[in-house]
């Protein structure tokens, strides 16, 4: 794991990535409630980081190609 072996990296030049990073927050309603769920507030790069880390895992492909639809 990425984290968990301090392997995760953000470039000097990705400016929006370090300021979501530094203002990352926990909903502390919801730790009350013995949630752990993020504010959705300024965290488009951290839901961008765990599509990339966690998502491919998850990620099922059909056995027939879809349909492309033209409008």
């Amino acid at each position: 794991d990425l984290f968990q072996n301090n392997r995760f990296f953000i470039h000097k030049d990705c400016t929006n990535s370090i300021s979501q990073a530094q203002t990352y927050s926990w909903d502390k309603k919801a730790q009350q409630k013995g949630e752990d769920k993020p504010l959705k507030i300024n965290d488009h790069c951290p839901d961008m980081w765990r599509g990339g880390l966690f998502g491919p895992a998850n990620v099922t492909t059909t056995a027939t190609p879809l349909p492309i639809l033209y409008f």
